[in-house]
């Protein structure tokens, strides 16, 4: 098991009733056992954010807010990396008020991962966090659910079987029936990504403030509480 440090992000005060959630998960920071230095000493971050699919729409016309203030193109894929402070700042404050919930996982390599990490490939080292981040999650957003996944299917298909495996049996325990599905995003089938965008720009800002701007984005400061 890793030793973590877990929060949550409140997006809101509570969730309604509803008949199927969609769980974006992505991660930032290097996975390398060996990869420090100065923008990269030893944290990794993952954040799961969930929203019911009823909702996805008013998502999504946030975002569409978001890149039309900043000129950009409708289909325009928000990524932390490579993003302006402006952007990510405006992002977070789009999200904040839409109904949806964000739990994120900061690894510090030297201290919380178990000895046999260091024997593991980083993909290995990715889906063990992953699974252990989606077993902690509630069942009211696990059984029977969607699970998302930042990853290309064609691109990165192995990686994903990979993953996708680590999460459905974290989750099919005892009397829990895990997610419905897990699968990556962008994939074949154009499934939506709007809520892998918000755990992109969540993953990437806390693991920023974690590691250089302590105090470089106040948004992390009205939303993110002890989980």
């Amino acid at each position: 098991m890793v030793s973590t440090e877990c929060y949550g992000v409140s997006l809101e005060a509570s969730l309604p009733f509803v008949t199927m959630f969609l769980t974006g998960v992505d991660w930032s920071g290097d996975p390398g056992a060996d990869s420090y230095g100065p923008g990269n000493p030893g944290y990794l971050c993952f954040a799961f954010a969930s929203i019911d699919s009823d909702d996805l729409p008013a998502l999504n016309e946030a975002l569409a807010t978001v890149r039309s203030r900043h000129g950009l193109v409708g289909t325009y894929v928000f990524k932390h990396s490579g993003s302006s402070d402006r952007i990510r700042g405006d992002f977070l404050e789009a999200v904040e008020h839409r109904e949806l919930q964000v739990r994120v996982m900061l690894v510090d390599k030297s201290r919380d991962w178990p000895p046999e990490f260091w024997r593991f490939t980083g993909n290995q080292r990715i889906a063990s966090c992953v699974a252990e981040g989606v077993g902690r999650l509630p069942p009211g957003l696990v059984d029977g659910h969607t699970l998302l996944l930042d990853l290309n299917q064609k691109k990165d298909g192995r990686f994903c079987t990979m993953i996708i495996k680590a999460a459905h049996r974290s989750t099919r325990t005892g009397q829990r029936h895990g997610f419905r599905k897990v699968k990556c995003c962008p994939d074949t089938h154009n499934t939506h990504g709007e809520i892998v965008q918000v755990a992109d720009m969540v993953a990437g800002t806390v693991r920023k403030a974690a590691t250089i701007q302590p105090h470089g984005f106040p948004q992390l400061q009205r939303i993110v509480v002890p989980w």
